[in-house]
């Protein structure tokens, strides 16, 4: 089996520590792992501050699923504006018991997921605003297409805790018939499309944007206060995505509030100012970049967005602000069928092994995953011992202990 032993992980983070501040943990299943909380810490004392946790939800809909959020969230104190895990990544492909026999073998598995949300948003920390959920729903042509809009929807009414939904439409492993190609292929337009259909045009196709738009925003703000978010500079094709904000009981996608392309023109034009240390006219091209927001449209939300964009460091304004709103986006993998060497070399997603090297995740999963599985497994029996001699030699973090906060 394979399964990095919590050495192997530390040697894995050591080998990111520095220019990594953003991480998803994901399996088989990572709640399965007694030591989750302690990888979580030791990614933390590495200063990757944004973790994501990709999970079925089967532990957070338990009867200890609050417990476990709170723990993983305020592993460092309650009093502490520093949180532990930020995001839980939640498969959901829908609501209908058809969609889930398909995809899991189980007619009844959606209630795994509701639950899971109503667990976590016990949990969540007003404060620290998290962790908040992506819901990332893997879409198959005829099958579950048509519950995009209430997917949407459902996140929509639950923006208190869902900070977006992530659509996957399917990538194929191993070999497929001539026939399921053509009747289960399901590409990033067909969503779009498909959302604008069935949010009768209240989203449109037009109002999505490349994954990488977010680039010129977060060079802005690393270049001018030496802090961020990630940037994802990936290829076009490998996802696109749309912010909505929400206002009165209503949604509304950015792109209306917002002159899109000017936006991003002048941010990199910022970006490149406060790279070569010229402040004033990066600040300039910032205040440009702010002309395009109509403000008769964007309502009361707009002293929200003038905070962010008058103090960057204003991360309270910034989290007021993301409560107003929820990002609809589409990230298509790639399989051996539709392999592009180009999204490859711009592939800003990778995978981490246990000898420290990288992989870009779509060649991982379809060429190298089970080379390199077979390379570093161990034995059952193995992993049975490897696992009672760390529970000797070091305390297990359980659910309901807490980091000091001055760690």
């Amino acid at each position: 089996m394979y399964e990095p032993s919590i050495e192997q992980i530390r040697f894995m983070l050591d080998s990111i520590a520095g220019d990594v501040h953003a991480m998803q943990l994901t399996g088989g299943e990572p709640t399965l792992r007694p030591d989750l909380h302690e990888i979580i810490y030791e990614a933390k004392l590495r200063d990757i501050n944004h973790i994501e946790l990709n999970t079925n939800g089967i532990a957070f809909a338990s009867s200890n699923g609050t417990q476990l959020t709170k723990s993983l969230e305020g592993m460092f104190g309650d009093e502490s504006p520093k949180k532990g895990l930020s995001t839980v990544y939640l498969k959901f492909n829908g609501f209908s018991p058809g969609t889930w026999e398909a995809t899991t073998g189980d007619p009844n598995w959606g209630h795994i997921p509701l639950q899971a949300i109503e667990n976590i948003k016990k949990g969540y920390s007003d404060k620290r605003r998290s962790p908040g959920i992506m819901l990332v729903p893997t879409i198959i042509n005829g099958l579950n297409t048509h519950e995009i809009g209430d997917i949407i929807t459902y996140a929509m009414k639950e923006s208190y805790v869902i900070r977006g939904v992530n659509f996957q439409p399917v990538s194929f492993a191993g070999s497929m018939s001539a026939r399921d190609l053509e009747t289960k292929r399901y590409t990033l337009s067909d969503l779009f499309m498909d959302v604008e259909e069935q949010t009768k045009g209240d989203i449109r196709a037009e109002d999505f944007f490349p994954i990488s738009c977010v680039s010129p925003f977060a060079e802005t703000v690393w270049y001018w206060k030496g802090r961020g978010m990630p940037s994802f500079a990936c290829h076009p094709h490998c996802g696109a995505m749309t912010a909505l904000f929400i206002h009165n009981d209503d949604f509304v996608p950015v792109s209306r509030y917002v002159d899109m392309d000017k936006f991003f023109v002048f941010l990199q034009k910022a970006a490149t100012y406060f790279k070569q240390g010229k402040k004033t006219r990066g600040k300039i091209n910032v205040i440009r970049a702010l002309t395009g927001i109509k403000r008769r449209g964007i309502g009361t939300l707009f002293p929200l967005v003038k905070d962010v964009a008058g103090d960057v460091d204003n991360w309270r304004a910034l989290g007021r602000l993301l409560l107003h709103m929820v990002f609809i986006g589409g990230m298509h993998f790639m399989d051996r069928y539709n392999f592009d060497l180009e999204r490859v070399q711009m592939c800003p997603i990778h995978q981490i092994l246990p000898d420290g090297s990288r992989i870009p995740f779509c060649t991982y999963q379809t060429i190298h995953r089970p080379f390199l599985e077979r390379k570093f497994s161990v034995s059952v029996e193995e992993n049975a011992k490897i696992r009672s001699a760390q529970q000797r030699i070091m305390p297990s973090l359980a659910p309901e202990m807490r980091i000091p906060p001055g760690v």
